[in-house]
């Protein structure tokens, strides 16, 4: 029964001719209207919550193995995803999968299987883009891919599709080298080795990296890591966390940022961090760690991984 049920039902129970007589009711209580206050009591309808105690929190165990995570963060990108969608397109033949377009996109959509061996189920697009420019003045060359699909070939490769991804390089209208990459949660390849998807951990995330030179980088990580293999943490969090080089003024350790983790027991633990100006002293890789509000102290990690490559982190 929702309080305000309850309420409305208590606020009708008054005396029948009106009155109001300010007595106090059989818990014990005195009536709001007379006194303006309430006595604490709850009565028999609402039960007393007791405080929940925080749960073990290892500071140290959970800023190791958010490190590692961070360094998989970094490598996370869709490459693994188009280079399996490339192979296992080269069982298509003529007659399947089935083509289609619409507003001048080609898509196919089927369930059959190709004189290759090859058997599509599902639907997919993959569009090429080149030289494009957007509203920024950046350039643009890459893949984007949409798919709820799954292709198994003739030899037993079976790649599964359950959203959108792509990948995107160019530069930027005042020099930087840029690299974008995005991809929903769902992709599986079961030739996946060398790569991150190999791992079992499920990713859906939007990257995006600039260098404008040697030491001077910035990465942009908004995304959710699942089915983590660290020693301390099951699933990370990152939201809209930006960490730049120090050749940009930035702190390389530490991002201005909430950072959210479960550990194993499927406790959710947010930390919090300050540090994106490298010549602050907050720039200390260590910020302040919550459960449901309450502080648990500080936690200590390094995002520099972000920011530890030249170029491109991807390619």
């Amino acid at each position: 029964m929702s309080t305000i049920v309850i309420l409305a039902g208590l606020l009708a129970c008054g005396d029948k001719d009106g009155s109001d007589s300010g007595d106090a009711g059989s818990d014990g209580a005195t009536d709001g209207a007379t006194t303006g206050e309430w006595d604490g009591d709850v009565g028999d309808w609402i039960a007393e919550e007791e405080a929940e105690e925080p749960p073990a929190f290892d500071a140290v165990a959970v800023g190791a193995s958010l490190t590692e995570a961070i360094a998989l963060a970094r490598d996370v990108n869709a490459v693994p995803i188009f280079q399996a969608i490339f192979a296992v397109h080269e069982g298509m033949d003529a007659t399947c999968p089935t083509w289609y377009e619409q507003d001048g996109i080609p898509y196919w959509y089927d369930s059959c299987r190709a004189e290759s061996g090859t058997a599509f189920e599902g639907y997919a697009y993959i569009v090429e883009a080149a030289g494009l420019t957007d509203d920024d003045g950046n350039t643009w060359d890459g893949w984007q891919y949409f798919g709820i699909a799954s292709i198994v070939t003739g030899d037993g490769r079976i790649f599964q599709s359950g959203g959108s991804a792509g990948i995107l390089a160019g530069w930027s209208a005042d020099g930087a080298q840029l690299s974008y990459t995005y991809m929903d949660d769902g992709f599986t390849d079961s030739e996946a080795e060398g790569t991150w998807m190999a791992d079992g951990m499920d990713a859906g995330t939007v990257t995006w990296a600039a260098s404008y030179g040697e030491g001077a980088v910035g990465m942009f990580v908004d995304g959710t890591f699942t089915e983590l293999s660290t020693d301390a943490l099951d699933a990370v969090v990152l939201t809209d966390v930006t960490v730049t080089s120090e050749g940009l003024g930035g702190c390389a350790v530490e991002p201005d940022a909430t950072v959210s983790v479960m550990d194993g027991e499927g406790q959710w633990f947010d930390l919090v961090f300050d540090g994106s100006d490298g010549a602050s002293p907050d720039c200390d890789g260590c910020g302040t760690a919550y459960w449901r509000g309450v502080a648990l102290g500080e936690v200590c990690t390094d995002f520099s991984p972000l920011a530890d490559w030249n170029g491109s982190p991807w390619w």
